[in-house]
């Protein structure tokens, strides 16, 4: 008989698409000999495939919002609410804010893109998208929008900016604007 395999301690950083597609592998069965951990700042993360919906009213918070820890504990990973700090390679742990550190044999990371301007944010004006987790909050700024005229601009045209500016126009909010890089605006 072959000996068995040693288990393998993989943490998965972020709660990104492919974060989500592994630990579905791992409830599958497909990685029987792996101890699996989400990292997330998070406990809840808004799946940005359903934030049209969310933007329209088609899908309230509690139906685009995904429950890690109940995914991870589903899938039989452990689940940490925290941030990575740092990585120590040589000595194969992360370091957690808070000074934790977790040990890993694998480490992947999808943690996704952040604004990190602290002038974006201008009360219900002005809202940054990135984490996604922070888009929930468009659909309550459309809601308090003045009835006449209102003007929507979108700023940055991947998927995400796109996918804001298209509910704004489902929505008849008037002129929405798309801005994009080295283009000249994009009205949809």
């Amino acid at each position: 008989a072959e000996p068995e395999k040693p288990i393998q301690r993989l943490v998965l950083v972020g709660a990104g698409h492919a974060h989500l597609f592994a630990l579905e592998q791992v409830a599958l069965g497909h990685f029987p000999r792996a101890e699996v951990t989400l990292l997330s700042p998070y406990a809840g993360h808004l799946y940005s495939g359903m934030l049209g919906g969310l933007i329209t009213g088609r899908y309230g918070r509690e139906d685009a919002y995904l429950d890690l820890p109940s995914l991870a504990a589903n899938a039989g990973a452990r689940f940490v609410l925290g941030s990575a700090a740092g990585i120590d390679i040589a000595n194969r742990h992360i370091s957690l804010d808070g000074g934790r550190r977790l040990p890993y044999d694998i480490a992947s990371f999808a943690v996704g893109s952040e604004v990190r301007s602290t002038r974006v944010n201008a009360g219900d004006t002005v809202l940054a998208v990135k984490p996604i987790d922070r888009a929930g909050k468009i659909a309550e700024a459309l809601e308090k929008l003045p009835q006449a005229n209102p003007r929507v601009v979108v700023v940055g045209g991947g998927l995400t900016g796109l996918t804001v500016a298209r509910p704004g126009h489902d929505l008849e909010l008037g002129r929405v604007t798309a801005v994009l890089r080295a283009e000249s605006p994009q009205h949809l």
